[in-house]
């Protein structure tokens, strides 16, 4: 969770956010103390730490490159949650370093001038995102553009009842 100013990563996968990015780009923690395993997975997740004045500093700082490659070396992937990314520079700087990004955005809630501005943003430093997960969607709305959506959350819904009688 590179998100140092609201992290939310350690809520929704129910970990404190003890000791973590922040303390290891500070000098106060080591990797092996940050890194965790979410129970019941094979997941490893390093929560955001304790709150910093000045996260881009740190995204920007050789450490955040090392922890980058620790990793690279060590995952098969590594997902890297920033804040947004319109106002906040440190979702740029992390994309500096970054394979690929993905952009997330809740449906109805950012317009597509702003989808447009972040895409240019990504552009003027040489790194588009691969990509757009739109998230928050209703489908039981009756909206017309997501009737073909709404299809197909009613083919898995009756596939899953199917499949648990």
């Amino acid at each position: 969770d590179a998100d140092m100013r609201r992290p939310f990563a350690h809520h929704y996968l129910g970990l404190p956010n003890g000791k973590g990015l922040s303390d290891f780009l500070t000098g106060q923690a080591t990797i092996e103390e940050i890194v965790r395993e979410v129970p019941g997975s094979t997941l490893k997740v390093v929560t955001a730490g304790g709150m910093s004045p000045n996260p881009s500093e740190l995204v920007a700082s050789d450490l955040f490159r090392q922890i980058l490659e620790y990793g690279s070396d060590n995952f098969d992937r590594v997902v890297i949650d920033v804040p947004p990314v319109l106002f906040i520079p440190d979702g740029l700087i992390v994309a500096k370093h970054v394979h690929s990004g993905v952009l997330i955005c809740g449906s109805g809630m950012v317009h597509k001038k702003t989808v447009k501005t972040v895409k240019e943003k990504f552009d003027s430093i040489g790194h588009s995102f691969i990509g757009i997960i739109l998230n928050k969607v209703n489908y039981e709305k009756g909206m017309g553009r997501y009737k073909y959506y709404r299809t197909y959350k009613n083919y898995y819904s009756k596939i899953r009842t199917a499949a648990a009688k």
